[in-house]
């Protein structure tokens, strides 16, 4: 019934486009996962000593709208998930890490994903061949799949 609303689908019929993205929508939520929020606040630029920990949550300022006075990126480690309190900030429609490092850097999600392959190592992240494979042709392309 809601095969209209399925992304990648032309009158119904899956494409193998459509597949692709799935695979890499799970792909991303498995490396969200696995990132730990020391390593993206290092990555951001920030000290992860700096921010401050309030009821489990990380609290820095945010990099995307420069804030230097409040700390309003708020990072949830639980979910790997992030929000900047600034109501006018790109940052403020919560997100995942990938998304929090995409924005910051000015990437796709795909070439943050190859970006973190380099940098954490591919035995933090645990991906097959065909994972990578899959990856790298959207960073090439410099496609946004999500």
């Amino acid at each position: 019934m809601a095969w209209f609303l399925s992304v990648g689908t032309s009158f119904g019929t899956k494409t193998a486009a459509g597949m692709k993205k799935k695979e890499f929508s799970a792909l991303c939520a498995r490396v969200n996962a696995a990132l730990d929020v020391k390593q993206v606040v290092a990555l951001i630029g920030y000290y992860p000593e700096r921010a401050i920990q309030v009821a489990g949550l990380w609290r820095l300022f945010c990099p995307i709208h420069q804030e230097t006075v409040f700390r309003t990126l708020v990072i949830n480690p639980r979910r790997n998930t992030y929000h900047c309190e600034h109501t006018l900030c790109a940052a403020h429609q919560p997100g995942d890490l990938i998304d929090l490092l995409a924005k910051v850097h000015n990437k796709t999600r795909s070439q943050v994903v190859v970006d973190l392959m380099e940098t954490v190592g591919q035995d933090v992240l645990r991906l097959s061949e065909d994972q990578e494979k899959l990856l790298r042709e959207y960073a090439l392309a410099g496609e946004k799949p999500e």
